[in-house]
């Protein structure tokens, strides 16, 4: 990717900020941008406790829930980049939890 598009929690006034591109063009090195729990996953997975790991989730929260995916090394972005967005998950209030894991019930 290599723009912000369309964000609501940004005081920007466009709705296109090619930002990679402004930041390639400035520091002229590669850019390439993603969202937060994305780059977490990246950042453990290259410095952090994920380092030996080939498979695993990064849950974020912030001004969503979030997770970065990684399986066999590679962060999965899915056929149109949101893999692992859970913003919407509905969660039961009251649901289950088993061994510090809330379980998620679907429909």
């Amino acid at each position: 990717a290599s723009n912000i598009e369309m964000a609501p929690n940004l005081p920007w006034k466009q709705d296109k900020v090619p930002l990679a591109k402004m930041f390639r063009e400035e520091l002229n090195i590669p850019v390439t941008i993603t969202n937060d729990a994305n780059a977490a996953a990246l950042g453990e997975k290259m410095y952090g406790v994920a380092k030996d790991m080939d498979n695993f989730i990064m849950i974020t929260l912030g001004t969503g829930v979030g997770s970065g995916i990684v399986i066999n090394g590679q962060l999965v972005y899915g056929h149109d980049g949101f893999a692992g967005e859970l913003g919407h998950v509905i969660i039961e209030r009251n649901g289950s939890i088993l061994y510090n894991r809330i379980v998620f019930l679907g429909p």
